[in-house]
């Protein structure tokens, strides 16, 4: 809202298997074959038709992206594969953007090193069932959270747990909202997504995703395992909003792991906000000023008469 009413159309992505993209033209969310897709698909498919629809609606020649967490990869990934969309994205925004995973702390590490020493069990699970949704019923959840952390003194696990994963909790998250926050949040994907997570993690670098299957994995990229993203084809005009409060995009993992493999000249800024951890960015009562303000600064800045914005915060 903040975007629109600067004057912008703003056009929401939601990835396929979540809860408002849930049809196919040939298969159903209850078919195995709905849900064979990974980060490839959302990076070769998904995005560029998006974009492009987008594009078309709006008339324009080109977008300003804004992608938090998982959606900053999104963005990454899709332009490191499809070099012809660094032209149609005049500027990229990224927000806590997620990439090798290397330097998680507490709870994201812990869950890392659980799906590692897990590898080849879910290799076989994934083998043997194909891929498969994974969800949460958002509704359930919406309800806990309504009696949890609205609630004296269980308010304070329920922050605590947040914070665990997320990182440190400031004043600038109401509590009160967690149950609207989490009536949204938590849908589906597929297996393989998470695989795919797991698969980046392990590798130390964000890599096509692997199919368990050298056979399969030499259709897809005529070697036997897949290949990294080449961040080095990025064209764009990034800029980044990070934070040292943030506990799954940590300061390395800016600092030694993303900047580096991005092209000389292509960050045109880099912002801290030191108070937020990695879902302030979208939720804090302070993001307007501290985020979304800035940023449409920066677009009129260079283009007053701007107006179509795409907003990617899976």
């Amino acid at each position: 809202f903040v975007f629109a009413d600067a004057g912008f159309d703003v056009y929401l992505v939601n990835h396929r298997g979540t809860t408002y993209a849930r049809k196919h033209t040939k298969l159903k969310p209850n078919e195995n074959a709905f849900w064979q897709f990974s980060l490839d698909e959302m990076t070769n498919f998904d995005m560029p038709a998006t974009i492009d629809k987008v594009l078309q609606l709006s008339g324009n020649e080109h977008i300003y992206y804004i992608g938090h967490s998982h959606g900053a990869l999104i963005g990454l990934t899709t332009l490191a594969d499809n070099a012809k969309y660094n032209k149609k994205i005049k500027k990229m925004f990224l927000l806590g953007p997620v990439g090798a995973i290397q330097h998680e702390k507490l709870a994201a590490r812990a869950l890392f090193w659980v799906f590692k020493m897990l590898r080849p069990i879910t290799n076989l699970y994934t083998s043997v069932l194909g891929a498969h949704e994974i969800g949460f019923n958002s509704r359930l959840i919406a309800r806990i959270g309504t009696k949890m952390c609205t609630t004296f003194p269980i308010y304070y696990i329920c922050k605590d747990l947040i914070g665990l994963s997320a990182g440190p909790i400031g004043l600038h998250l109401n509590m009160t909202r967690i149950p609207v926050y989490l009536s949204h949040s938590l849908g589906s994907t597929s297996s393989w997504t998470y695989l795919h997570y797991t698969q980046i993690q392990q590798a130390k670098r964000v890599v096509h995703f692997d199919y368990g299957n050298q056979l399969k994995n030499f259709e897809k990229y005529r070697a036997a395992a897949p290949h990294p993203y080449n961040y080095s084809q990025i064209r764009a005009d990034t800029y980044l909003f990070w934070s040292r409060n943030d506990w799954i995009t940590t300061p390395a993992e800016i600092e030694k792991t993303l900047i580096p493999s991005l092209p000389k000249g292509v960050i045109k800024g880099s912002y801290e906000i030191p108070e937020y951890n990695h879902i302030d960015f979208g939720i804090a009562t302070t993001a307007k000023h501290r985020c979304y303000e800035p940023i449409i600064e920066i677009i009129f800045k260079d283009d007053p008469m701007s107006e179509c914005m795409l907003s990617n915060n899976q």
